[in-house]
């Protein structure tokens, strides 16, 4: 794992507020790197089931690749969870509380993936 990595998921968790978590996740669901605001296991759970959920879109041939995702929103009363692209191989995984805006999350996902591309590439 990079400074850059770290860096850069660390001023994405000053940014968002409501944040539970975010992790710089691969397609087979592994984290690269997470920040967590609250000792908590809970992004690593999401982490693999929505992994799993993105396979079973592929796998239902609904014309959702996975490698041409760019980003992907479920919303609970428990929780908001975000997948948004860094490249056709890694996610950034946001975790948000019920009520926070998903939409400054998704903003800095962008702003951040742009960053993190270019260390996986």
């Amino acid at each position: 794992m990079t400074d850059v990595f770290r860096e850069t998921l660390m001023g994405f968790a000053e940014r968002v507020e409501g944040l539970h978590g975010v992790s710089l996740v691969g397609r087979d669901g592994i984290a690269i790197d997470s920040v967590v605001p609250a000792e908590d296991n809970a992004l690593e759970v999401v982490s693999a089931e929505m992994t799993g959920i993105l396979s079973h879109l592929s796998a239902a041939d609904l014309g959702i690749d996975p490698a041409n995702l760019r980003q992907f929103e479920v919303k609970s009363d428990r929780a908001t969870v975000v997948l948004s692209a860094v490249t056709s191989e890694y996610y950034l995984l946001i975790l948000l509380a019920p009520g926070a805006h998903s939409g400054r999350a998704r903003f800095e996902a962008r702003k951040a993936g742009a960053i993190l591309e270019k260390e996986l590439v």
